[in-house]
């Protein structure tokens, strides 16, 4: 059966951990391919809430086997505390979790230096993780990967790469951090934690897992605006976002069929370009029915309306027609709906295609469509298309006309069960 990849198509927090998490009860293999502990992917059950940074969103699931793949930027603490955190729950992942040993490792001095550049004008809103510093380092080919804990070489690496970041520190102004043989040994030990874990042939599990018909769900972190190449650059994450880096992230080309996750409005987290923004009632409105929070940072979310050209965009870099709606509900206490269907530029020229450039984005206009809202009436909890008022259909089939591509699910609440499916998303 081939793979299926689920990836955002905004600017993150779509909802993708709430789909995947859906999907893996149906699922041999969930794979985690980009990103970083940057990402916070949440998922409620019964009214229980799990955020989960670095593992897959099919661990909750008995049945999935979950890899973290090569493309993954990985903080060794974070790791070690979700799996804790989720041992103590009687959660077990002993047999079912793999880690490539290729991926590259997050250090602590990368979080140092990111803090350093972010007091700086520069800034881009980042998670202060240390993400980006350490997607530096590894194209600049002097990463650890995590296969470096357990060779003669990592030490002597580990120490180059403190003192190269030391001086980077200084030249940001910060203090160096130091600590070097401290900060090595902490990491060689959480390494030798998570040893039990740790595999080199993720790849070739993965290309046989394909062969042999199983079920394979590709997980992204982030959303395709986000992207570094295809993002609103600058204001980008460090990686790949979009489906096309899955291949890349897990070391197999496994022909997977791509479903991009969408909420029924719009937020983004930090700076950057956000044409549909909406300041005062409207955008306080939807930041307080979304309980519009990041869950890495508990930053409050920028909240805006639908974007379409934006929407086109991602789609069109993610190879995809079909799409999940999250958040409906959310939208139960709207009047009307905007739904923003092109831009008019600086120069007064209206377009239907999102700029590429993030400053004359930034100087772009919504013109928006106007739909009646269904206040009054309730998407909340619906757990069938018959039981969503008329007006939630008819924006439904609008975002569909719109977009040239296929609702195929609609989520109408945090819980797991909050899901009316349209069409089976595994081929």
């Amino acid at each position: 059966m081939p793979a299926l990849t689920v990836v955002g198509a905004q600017w993150g927090d779509e909802g993708k951990g709430k789909i995947v998490d859906w999907l893996a009860a149906e699922a041999d293999h969930v794979a985690r391919f980009q990103g970083g502990h940057n990402a916070g992917h949440t998922i409620v059950i019964g009214g229980e809430k799990t955020t989960l940074h670095l593992l897959p969103s099919g661990v909750l699931h008995p049945r999935p086997k979950c890899h973290i793949g090569n493309g993954v930027v990985l903080s060794l603490p974070a790791l070690a505390e979700e799996i804790r955190r989720l041992r103590e729950r009687g959660i077990h992942l002993r047999g079912r979790l793999f880690v490539s040993e290729q991926a590259a490792l997050v250090l602590p001095f990368h979080a140092e230096l990111d803090k350093a550049r972010e007091r700086g004008k520069g800034a881009v809103g980042t998670t202060l993780r240390g993400i980006g510093p350490a997607h530096e380092d590894k194209t600049g080919r002097r990463a650890l990967r995590l296969r470096d804990c357990f060779r003669e070489s990592g030490a002597a690496l580990f120490r180059e790469s403190a003192r190269y970041h030391d001086h980077l520190l200084a030249y940001y102004g910060a203090s160096p951090l130091g600590g070097a043989e401290k900060m090595w040994d902490e990491t060689r030990a959480l390494a030798d934690e998570l040893r039990e874990h740790i595999r080199a042939d993720i790849p070739r599990i993965l290309q046989q897992a394909n062969e042999n018909n199983e079920t394979i769900l590709l997980e992204g972190a982030q959303g395709a605006m986000l992207d570094i190449e295809l993002g609103t650059y600058p204001y980008a994450t460090s990686a790949h976002c979009v489906a096309a880096f899955a291949a890349i992230g897990l070391g197999a080309e496994l022909s997977p069929s791509v479903v991009a996750v969408i909420k029924a409005y719009a937020t983004r987290v930090g700076g950057g370009p956000f044409p549909t923004e909406t300041a005062g009632g409207e955008g306080e409105q939807l930041a307080r029915d979304g309980a519009e929070f990041g869950s890495t940072t508990g930053r409050a979310r920028r909240c805006g309306w639908l974007d379409i050209p934006m929407l086109r965009c991602a789609l069109r870099a993610n190879g995809c027609k079909r799409l999940v709606v999250t958040k409906l509900d959310v939208l139960d206490g709207a009047e009307e709906i905007k739904i923003c269907v092109s831009y008019r530029l600086a120069d007064g020229t209206v377009t239907d295609e999102a700029p590429a450039d993030g400053d004359t984005l930034q100087e772009c206009k919504p013109i928006y469509e106007t739909l009646p809202g269904w206040r009054g009436e309730r998407a909340a909890n619906a757990n069938s298309e018959e039981q969503l008022p008329a007006n939630a259909r008819a924006f439904l089939q609008r975002v569909e006309e719109l977009t040239g591509a296929k609702i195929q699910a609609i989520s109408t609440g945090a819980d797991r069960k909050t899901i009316i499916s349209r069409a089976p998303l595994f081929p």
